[in-house]
């Protein structure tokens, strides 16, 4: 038995099988009688449909009997309704940053804007090179170090040690599910500094003491060592 049904919405995480990375839809059919499941998929940009194996697709989640998303502070959401001439098209992906009032949706490079509930559609996570995210237990994990996103594995550092993830948020280790990456991170608003009175005096002092950035150096090289060492022990080199 599969894990979807028909009538669920889904999401490609996986793009082998000629969908794109990130496409929703709907299922339409299903067929259980391969080793993995096997579905028939309408996709929400235009009338194509296609069939993706079970492994290739995530969930799009839904909150109970209202049919809508539970938006939290992190998570990727997808405008479905433009709301005004200034607000972002149809399609544009941001992230929640404030749940007050609606919701407050950061769109990187553009700016932040406010929708209802009913506006949005929840993205599921698909971990992004580059990018910070927080864990289960409310660690900042990252950046993400995206190795081969065919076979959807990921790498991201902890700040001591690199953990492997495959594109969802979840963590390779059966044990350690409690680093599974849950949303976006999301830091808190920078309070600017008192200003500096017209007569105070800055001095810089300049070292040539290089100790620090030394270890620093050190610290990143053992990372990356580290980084190519799990992307060959879990097959994810490219």
């Amino acid at each position: 038995m599969g894990k979807f049904k028909v009538g669920d919405r889904v999401q490609v995480v996986d793009d082998r099988g000629g969908a794109k990375l990130g496409e929703t839809g709907e299922i339409i059919g299903t067929d259980t009688t391969f080793s993995t499941a096997f579905y028939y998929i309408k996709w929400d940009a235009g009338s194509r449909k296609q069939g993706l194996y079970e492994n290739r697709l995530a969930l799009l989640p839904i909150a109970g009997a209202t049919g809508k998303p539970a938006f939290k502070v992190g998570d990727r959401v997808r405008v479905i309704a433009k709301t005004g001439a200034r607000m972002p098209d149809i399609g544009v992906v941001g992230v929640i940053c404030d749940c007050d009032d609606g919701y407050t949706v950061a769109v990187e490079g553009v700016g932040a804007f406010g929708y209802d509930a009913h506006d949005l559609e929840l993205v599921p996570m698909l971990l992004e090179h580059g990018r910070y995210y927080r864990s289960r237990n409310g660690r900042k994990i990252g950046p993400v170090y995206v190795v081969n996103s065919q076979a959807g594995g990921c790498i991201a550092d902890d700040g001591d040690e690199c953990h492997p993830y495959r594109r969802d948020g979840t963590i390779m280790y059966s044990d350690s599910e409690h680093l599974d990456l849950i949303s976006e991170w999301i830091d808190e608003p920078v309070k600017a500094d008192a200003p500096v009175e017209a007569c105070e005096i800055i001095r810089l002092t300049v070292t040539a003491d290089t100790t620090d950035l030394d270890a620093r150096l050190d610290g990143i090289i053992q990372k990356l060592e580290r980084i190519d060492e799990l992307s060959s022990k879990l097959g994810l080199a490219a």
